[in-house]
């Protein structure tokens, strides 16, 4: 079953359809409990949204670049630019140079990662999303139909419902460098009553919407970091 309220995503391409689950079986596929942190703070960290801005903007600028200078040869029959646009493009380079870096060896192969370990389904997802190959010694990054940004945004998506739980307000609490999704595995085992199989299949946005069914707390969105607390030390002692 698909639940797209608890953070299932489908991509369609070419009439096939590709399911995208942030269980917590797949989240732990994502790595340790400190790395599964870490990786959420790469795809969510302040820069990412200024440099994804920036990315736009370099392509924005390189786009109108090459249709203006298409433009003038068309006219002049000329490779001639003016000085402005070349200052206009050294500017986009730069930006390219301090953000579209980061992107590519940071950011990009974390959001990779999460979805790959997400995917449900045994078709290769390289066509949508990408993937790295080695030539002359050199790992180079090839672009599958999904852009840059919409592969971290789908991955930060993951993120959000397979770690916090879809929430607008936050929390308040002690934080957390960990996230280890089998003890919220056995919270739903232990509390809820479920198979463990099933269990495994739960995304923290499901679970955290059935434990606020248990406990009456409707009104109530977000699971904050003290009730985090609370329920892993449920899960190690159980329901009494």
């Amino acid at each position: 079953m698909i639940d797209v309220t608890s953070g299932d995503t489908v991509v369609t391409l070419d009439g096939d359809d590709y399911l995208f689950r942030p269980s917590l079986k797949n989240i732990a596929r994502i790595g340790n409990p400190k790395e599964i942190i870490e990786i959420f703070g790469q795809l969510h960290g302040a820069g990412v949204e200024s440099a994804l801005k920036d990315i736009e903007e370099f392509r924005s600028t390189t786009d109108s670049l090459q249709q203006r200078a298409q433009e003038l040869m068309d006219k002049h029959g000329t490779h001639l630019v003016s000085i402005g646009e070349l200052m206009q493009f050294e500017t986009s380079a730069s930006i390219y140079s301090r953000y579209y870096k980061t992107l590519l060896k940071q950011i990009l192969p974390a959001a990779l990662n999460v979805l790959w370990c997400c995917y449900e389904g045994e078709k290769d997802i390289t066509p949508i999303i990408g993937g790295y190959k080695s030539a002359r010694g050199k790992l180079i990054y090839s672009i599958g139909k999904a852009n840059t940004k919409e592969i971290i945004i789908l991955a930060r998506h993951m993120m959000k419902h397979g770690v916090t739980g879809d929430s607008d307000s936050k929390g308040e609490g002690e934080y957390s460098d960990e996230f280890n999704p089998a003890e919220f595995v056995e919270v739903a085992v232990d509390l809820l009553k479920m198979p463990f199989a099933e269990a495994e299949q739960l995304t923290m946005t499901r679970l955290i919407r059935m434990l606020e069914r248990r406990s009456g707390k409707k009104k109530e969105k977000e699971i904050t970091r003290e009730e985090y607390f609370a329920l892993k030390e449920l899960a190690t002692k159980g329901n009494k």
